[in-house]
């Protein structure tokens, strides 16, 4: 009813008086205590991990339809051509995700060959796909490199992104820190 509701947002004014009364506005925050905290927790907070994104056209020649392989041609051969052949449409400007959606034989050939972000360095790509973790370190976004070979693998690699390792600078992340204290601070005072 009215009366009841009416008392509750009377008491919850008062709290909310009271509390604004007895809070004090900021607490005084040093600045070695800021570069300490910085330090303390700069790895887990301000640092990210760098990342490569790519596309990928796999030919597996022990795989290759036969519409594809020529007379006289050996699937490897026929592999090293269809190769040749895509890196000039590449080149000419075709679209990199549709020509792996139709050519490609790898495992995400219906997302148009696009991996998800990988972790520099961690190792989470099979043997048979490290190399495409490697040779994209060394490549810029929108590059597009081929073939690259490894255990019954043929590859045409394409860049998307790249985000290198790296940390948040100290003048960066500062007024975070201090409203960082300050929230401690009030959740203390509470």
């Amino acid at each position: 009813d009215w009366k009841t509701f009416r008392d509750f947002q009377r008491r919850l004014i008062l709290t909310q008086s009271y509390l604004s009364k007895e809070f004090t506005d900021k607490r005084p925050i040093a600045h070695s205590e800021m570069v300490d905290y910085y330090n303390k927790h700069r790895q887990e907070q301000f640092c990210w991990e760098g990342t490569v994104q790519f596309r990928a056209i796999d030919l597996i020649p022990a795989q290759m339809p036969a519409e594809l392989i020529q007379e006289n041609e050996t699937p490897e051969t026929a592999a090293v051509r269809l190769l040749v052949e895509l890196m000039d449409k590449i080149q000419a400007g075709e679209d990199f995700g549709k020509l792996a959606e139709q050519y490609s034989q790898g495992p995400l050939a219906s997302a148009g060959g696009l991996w998800r972000p990988i972790t520099i360095g961690a190792g989470s790509l099979p043997d048979t796909y490290a190399i495409l973790e490697q040779k994209a370190l060394a490549m810029e976004p929108g590059q597009v490199v081929g073939p690259l070979t490894t255990e019954g693998h043929l590859f045409i690699l394409k860049l998307e992104n790249r985000k290198d390792a790296g940390c948040k600078p100290f003048e960066e992340v500062q007024d975070a820190i201090e409203q960082q204290f300050q929230f401690e601070f009030r959740k203390e005072q509470y």
